[in-house]
């Protein structure tokens, strides 16, 4: 009896710490509260707030398990987006039928990878990248027209003014780890064009707080790993004659 309850202790106990790992923490920003009110959520749950139904999650997640263990395969960087992040950055992309996409941090091409495959890499598809120095560029987006890498030296913020003007990207994915008055000036920067603003940190952001108060946006926060998923949606569709 006494190795029996050991056994079904055991299991359940298994069970419940396998539940919380396919679990993350999402805080939703409340306009009436400075505080974030935490609630635990699955990912697929995080993505019905964009209008994800459980039946396009199963398609996107079994899709996206394909590309992100080949992308993984190809990088010899261990670093690059989390699993969750890089599925709900897919998604979405894929949801919403994206094709003007800019990502400022390139490093190991994990996710310029994961965001040209989410596009479908069509003849409509633009995705820039930039950074300020690259070791090495994967083979599939060395061999792909949809996709342009930029080495940037100086003047960042007069390529995010050229940027706007020749991209108008849809969505602005801020894939590195700056310093609060840069990444403020760059969130200001994507706000002129993008629908979605995405933005990975290591940290709870105070550019991204200070950021939210000011602009025409919402935001929900999704926490991968020791990783700060944030994403900006805007508030009132964007008129596409700007």
């Amino acid at each position: 009896m006494k190795d029996s309850f050991l056994y079904w202790n055991k299991a359940f106990r298994l069970y419940g710490i396998q539940a919380t790992l396919r679990q993350a923490v999402i805080s939703i920003s409340d306009p009436s509260n400075e505080n974030l009110s935490t609630v635990m959520i699955k990912v697929e749950d995080f993505l019905k707030i964009f209008g994800v139904s459980d039946f396009q999650y199963k398609a996107l997640e079994i899709e996206y398990q394909s590309v992100f263990s080949s992308v993984v395969h190809a990088s010899n960087h261990p670093s690059g987006i989390k699993h969750d992040s890089g599925l709900i950055l897919f998604s979405l992309i894929r949801i919403c039928g994206l094709t003007r996409i800019y990502e400022s941090g390139f490093q190991s091409g994990r996710s310029s990878q994961i965001i040209l495959a989410a596009a479908h890499d069509s003849s409509s598809v633009r995705v820039v990248s930039s950074d300020i120095r690259v070791r090495e560029i994967p083979l599939l987006l060395r061999h792909s027209g949809n996709f342009e890498l930029r080495i940037i030296h100086s003047k960042i913020s007069k390529f995010w003014v050229n940027l706007n003007l020749s991209l108008k990207p849809e969505l602005w994915f801020l894939d590195s780890d700056n310093g609060f008055h840069f990444q403020l000036a760059e969130l200001r920067a994507a706000a002129k064009h993008s629908s979605f603003i995405v933005v990975n940190n290591s940290h709870v952001s105070k550019a991204c707080d200070i950021f939210a108060e000011e602009s025409q946006f919402e935001r929900h926060d999704f926490l991968d790993t020791n990783r700060v998923l944030t994403i900006f949606s805007r508030r009132e569709p964007l008129n596409k004659a700007v």
